[in-house]
Order: structure tokens, then sequence, then C-alpha cells
């Protein structure tokens, strides 16, 4: 009896010792990354963003912010204007140009934004307003000014 029992307890330790080896083997390494990184490198820090992803999103934001305002006839829109593009432009002519945009396409939003470009303070741009085709902005720049983006596209003033 003996002699089963100690055969019995060699063959469950060969077993488990054979079980664990397999375990650990690199398909189960592969199957899933370790905790805190993706598959394109570590995951960013709980509660921080991608500072990537936090532009697109600031300049997005703009854009709609803008874009809403134009098409609302509102002289806030001026704000959202380059320290570039108020040299050629005043409150007054851009609060007259809203009107207009109002007047003849009512309030808009902002569609199809893509982010074309992003280098810094810079950036490239193509988005809708509406359903509006003449209103479809590809690569339009904006920069960022004072942590804010502003529209851009304005033409030089040299």
């Amino acid at each position: 009896m003996r002699t089963r029992i100690a055969a019995a307890a060699l063959t469950a330790a060969a077993l488990a010792t054979a079980l664990t080896s397999c375990s650990s083997s690199g398909d189960d390494e592969k199957a899933a990354p370790p905790a805190g990184s993706t598959a394109a490198g570590p995951a960013p820090a709980a509660g921080k963003q991608d500072p990537a992803a936090a532009d697109k999103a600031a300049l997005t934001k703009s854009i709609t912010d803008y874009t809403a305002l134009l098409f609302e006839g509102d002289p806030a829109g001026y704000d959202y204007l380059s320290a570039r593009c108020k040299i050629d432009m005043t409150k007054y002519a851009w609060a007259v140009l809203a009107k207009k945009g109002h007047h003849d396409y009512g309030s808009q939003k902002a569609t199809n934004i893509s982010v074309d470009q992003l280098s810094g303070d810079l950036a490239r741009v193509s988005y809708g307003a509406g359903n509006i085709p003449a209103m479809t902005r590809k690569g339009q720049p904006w920069s960022r000014e004072d942590g804010t983006w502003r529209w851009d596209a304005c033409q030089s003033t040299n």
C-alpha cells in the first residue's frame, strides 16, 4: 500500500511540474499584453491624455465654436481670428460678414472635421459647415496663440 501511495505522489508531482512548465510557455505571453501597456507600447498614465489627442480635441473645439459663432452672426467669433488676420479685418467687418452668413445660410455647425496636419502651434484642417458645399474647406490653416486655436486662413498683409 505504501508503494502505491508513494508512486501516486510521485506521479502527481511530475504531473504538476509538467502542467506548470506548459502554462508558462510564450503562447500565453503573446495572448495578452502586460498590465499598463498596449500593443503599441506603454499605456498613458491613468488620468493623463495623449498630448496629440489633446491638441486635436482643442483644435476641433475651436473650429466648432468659430463656425457656430460665424453662422449665428455673433461678433464674438472675431476672437477666433489669428493676430495676423485681425490686421486685415476689423471686428466690425467680421461682424458684417457673420451677419450675412447667418442671413444667407442660417445657423450651421462644423461638419466632417479632419485634422490633416498638426505640428506644434500650426495645423491644417478640412471641414464643412452644415451641408453647404460652398463652405467646404480643405487644408485650412489654424494657429495656436496664447493657448487657443485661431482661424488663420486670411491673406498675408505683406
